[in-house]
């Protein structure tokens, strides 16, 4: 807290350093001085997609998930392809049960890293939770093939791993 109070000395309205001390202090379940400060941060910058995030942050840390989903949607209207930014926002839809927001969330994670295979499975989880199983066994398939054309054995899926998804694929086709 010392170097964001040294920031804040030479520049006392520094949107970035209020949300990072709002954090600090958050941890330190200092709740009503963190929120004070995230205010702060927030006028100081209202286009801040940082300090819309922490805001974010704080307010699912305090059960406020209707507040917390509007911050992250507030963040990605500043900046619409933070991975983190969609990546707390899917965590949350999925907690509340938004099933749709959750698949649109990961699309959008899986489109902006489409290389990293953990994405295209969330995907995959996520378009089952809507019930469009369709969807998701063609997912599968993309999934099934990029397994299959991995040559390199340190990024191949463990034998178990592998096994998990096809078992998933077996209950989409079960439920289908």
């Amino acid at each position: 807290m010392i170097n964001a109070d040294e920031v804040l000395a030479k520049h006392k309205d520094h949107a970035e350093t209020l949300a990072m001390k709002a954090l600090i202090l958050n941890g330190l379940k200092k709740k009503t001085e963190a929120y004070a400060m995230i205010q702060k941060a927030l006028f100081s910058n209202m286009s801040n997609f940082s300090c819309w995030h922490v805001y974010g942050l704080l307010n699912k840390s305090h059960k406020k998930h209707d507040e917390a989903r509007k911050a992250y949607l507030n963040a990605l209207r500043y900046d619409s392809g933070n991975l983190n930014v969609l990546r707390d926002l899917s965590l949350l839809q999925v907690q509340l049960k938004d099933y749709e927001g959750f698949a649109e969330s990961r699309r959008k994670i899986m489109q902006a890293r489409p290389t990293e295979l953990l994405n295209w499975t969330s995907y995959m989880v996520a378009v089952y939770l809507t019930g469009d199983y369709k969807t998701a066994l063609e997912v599968f398939g993309t999934i099934e093939e990029t397994i299959n054309g991995i040559e390199n054995a340190e990024k191949k899926p463990k034998p178990q791993e592998k096994n998990e998804i096809y078992l998933f694929k077996a209950k989409i086709l079960e439920d289908s």
